[in-house]
């Protein structure tokens, strides 16, 4: 946030900065820092809350501000309950003697939906494949405390899962490339070898509130062999019983040459 500090503030008594943001914000208060001409203001009164904060500037600190610029950088993290594709509205209010002076700033965050089926032509949902999302970087998402990070290891990344009806998605991205990983195939069906590219953009998992078309993602049937003889058992009895055949067949032909030879 910049704030141009007019000639006339100077003979002001008070200015104040308010910051309030949606309830699917949270205010980083340890980041919060406050600059003029890159040098950091730190005689100042503040206030903080989960949802934003207010600063306030004196009469002696107006007077040297005055005509200059002030710049107030602090974090945001995103909660749970933000949904993505819906504007999300960061208000700041200048209040100067009697006047105010109002802006809001809308953020938006990012997502993708994606539905696990079949590869042949009937398209079935296939439910409990596993998959891992990586950046562009090849680096892994992980989550810890509802904030995102992303890491070289796979260990411990935040693990996607479809249901019954083959969906599942992902939220609180920022627009760009991403790549999903099939980490866990359904049973009986054989795993992706490749990450499949996805792409992260305005209305990409909702429009007017409603779930965006899905990326459909594929597998194909693991083939089963055909085995014949297909037990152990049913091997040693076709032996058996092929043993019994020749050796019966000798003894007969054994008989019917000694009757020869007698007559």
């Amino acid at each position: 946030m910049e704030i141009q500090f007019p000639e006339e503030i100077a003979i002001e008594e008070t200015c104040v900065v308010t910051d309030n943001a949606a309830k699917e914000l949270e205010l980083l208060s340890e980041t919060l820092e406050v600059y003029s001409e890159n040098k950091r203001l730190k005689k100042l009164t503040l206030h903080s809350h989960s949802q934003g904060f207010s600063l306030a500037f004196s009469g002696q600190d107006l007077q040297e501000l005055a005509g200059k610029t002030v710049k107030v950088d602090y974090q945001m993290r995103l909660l749970d309950g933000a949904i993505a594709d819906q504007p999300i509205i960061n208000q700041a209010t200048l209040d100067i003697g009697t006047e105010s002076l109002v802006q809001s700033t809308y953020i938006r965050t990012g997502g993708k939906w994606f539905q696990k089926i079949t590869a042949d032509q009937e398209y079935q949902a296939l439910e409990d494949a596993l998959f891992l999302v990586k950046n562009q970087q090849e680096e892994y998402l992980h989550v810890k405390d509802g904030k995102y990070d992303w890491k070289r290891r796979a260990r411990g990344a935040l693990t996607l899962t479809s249901d019954r009806n083959g969906l599942f998605s992902i939220s609180g991205l920022e627009d760009g490339e991403y790549l999903l990983e099939e980490i866990k195939a359904p049973k009986g069906y054989e795993k992706n070898p490749s990450a499949v590219s996805f792409t992260v953009k305005n209305m990409s998992y909702a429009i007017n509130g409603q779930p965006s078309e899905p990326l459909k993602i594929t597998n194909k049937k693991k083939e089963t062999p055909f085995l014949f003889p297909r037990t152990n058992e049913e091997k040693i009895s076709v032996g058996i019983f092929g043993g019994v055949l020749i050796i019966g067949s000798f003894i007969i032909y054994q008989k019917n040459r000694s009757k020869k030879n007698e007559e």
